[in-house]
């Protein structure tokens, strides 16, 4: 279904984020736009918690197992309503046409 499809290009989009790398010294954007974990409701910028990891400081540890936190109990949510629904097969077809890991070379 349009609705299964569309929940599963939400969960796969920006799964990949190397927050060590140099591109984000600078960055003042959230983690993920329009998030409503702590860490990006809260204002921890991609380039804080890439100066908190370069420091190794533990804090880059609790916000960001914040915000995975975050994603994987909204994709169980997700899952839990498809399941209800009876759309489930349609959001699996759906997630792995849209996830990378899917469809890499690896």
């Amino acid at each position: 279904s349009a609705s299964a499809s569309a929940s599963a290009s939400a969960s796969a989009a920006n799964m990949n984020l190397n927050l060590w790398s140099e591109e984000y010294v600078y960055d003042q954007g959230p983690l993920k736009a329009g998030c409503g974990c702590y860490t990006c409701s809260n204002g921890f910028t991609r380039g804080y918690i890439h100066h908190l990891l370069e420091c190794r400081e533990l804090l880059a540890e609790v916000l960001l197992e914040s915000h995975n936190t975050y994603h994987m109990a909204q994709f169980m949510k997700t899952i839990r309503a498809h399941i209800a629904a009876g759309t489930f097969s349609e959001y699996v077809s759906a997630f792995r046409k849209n996830t990378d890991l899917f469809h890499s070379d690896q």
